[in-house]
């Protein structure tokens, strides 16, 4: 006779199922909101698709752009694999391209551009599958470098348009409330390499590899980040490549407003609004930061330059989604294989 105390053991399928259903309802939940504020937004009249139309019927233009935000991503691959050279992790310059044009591309789907980046260090151990905690320590680098990249610029474009045009009282306090985010982001970034070292020093007198997985873990972490920070010129080259991608891509925010005639800022104020709305692009709430990337950036740009029949501005950034997806679609026919794997 079965003991009535004795538990009934799970069914493993149905423990595996409950994450798998809870990640599809997030996912759909981030699919909603991001379509949601698309919504609002055309509803809003700060969202329009006669614009769209108009840059598709200018296709030479289409091609430029399209090319340049291309160039993109071999920047970006050049700065990572200097990275990962430090790390003693010496791949082919090739295959990072593959990994970091193929994680680009899989980010238009997954939340923020964080999941770009996840993306990437999943295919990062087909280069050194041993030393994952490194792989992703060069990941999230490689992403502080292009936040500095943005801040720089951002800190940069508020102090030369606060210098150079007059702006109202109340909007002189708003820029100078950004610049002084910016400004504050940029130490953050830079204290960081510093803490690392900091601590560096500690595990090493605390002796924390010796002491379990953990803290050996921990000391592996703490040794790539200090790493970083001895090499401050492999760093200041990858804030270059930085500040050279971001400030293409805010000229061509400019540029596609200017073409598709929408509202009237000068490109200094597309490089603060810009700034600002691609690291907003980070937070992962819906895909790719759809829907909630054009709330901010014409949130932002209302407030910079008022008007009392609000323009499209949710469309620039929009159109520049659309673009940067067309240069992304070669992606799907260099999907990192099997890559030269690096020891």
């Amino acid at each position: 006779m079965a003991n009535k105390d004795m538990p009934i053991p799970k069914d493993p399928s149905t423990q595996t199922e409950h994450p798998r259903i809870q990640h599809r309802y997030s996912l759909l939940l981030k699919l909603a909101l991001a379509f949601f504020l698309l919504w609002a937004l055309y509803r809003l009249e700060l969202l329009q698709l006669a614009p769209l139309v108009f840059l598709v019927q200018t296709p030479w233009l289409l091609v430029v752009i399209v090319f340049l935000l291309w160039l993109t991503f071999p920047l970006c691959a050049l700065r990572w694999w200097q990275l990962l050279q430090i790390q003693g992790i010496k791949p082919p310059l090739s295959d990072v391209f593959k990994i970091v044009y193929s994680s680009a591309f899989w980010g238009l789907f997954l939340p923020g551009v964080v999941g770009g980046d996840i993306v990437r260090v999943a295919f990062g151990l087909t280069l050194s599958r041993r030393r994952m905690s490194v792989v992703t320590v060069s990941v999230v680098v490689d992403r502080l470098l292009g936040m500095l990249g943005l801040l720089t610029l951002g800190l940069l474009a508020s102090l030369v348009y606060l210098d150079r045009f007059w702006v109202h009282p109340h909007m002189r306090s708003l820029i100078l409330l950004l610049a002084g985010t910016f400004l504050t982001g940029l130490l953050a970034v830079t204290a960081a390499g510093i803490f690392a070292r900091c601590l560096r020093a500690v595990y090493r007198r605390k002796e924390w590899p010796e002491k379990g997985f953990i803290l050996r873990l921990a000391a592996k972490t703490i040794e790539s980040v200090a790493l970083y920070s001895d090499r401050p010129g492999q760093l200041a080259l990858g804030w270059g490549l930085s500040i050279v991608v971001h400030g293409k891509d805010l000229a061509i925010l400019a540029i596609l407003a200017r073409v598709m005639g929408i509202g009237g800022m000068d490109p200094w104020q597309y490089a603060i609004v810009g700034s600002i709305t691609f690291l907003v692009n980070y937070l992962p709430l819906t895909p790719g930061g759809l829907g909630v990337g054009e709330a901010a950036f014409s949130q932002l740009a209302l407030w910079l330059e008022p008007a009392s029949a609000p323009p499209a501005y949710a469309t620039v950034l929009l159109a520049f989604r659309a673009v940067t997806a067309l240069a992304l679609l070669p992606a799907l026919i260099l999907l990192p294989g099997r890559l030269r794997r690096s020891s």
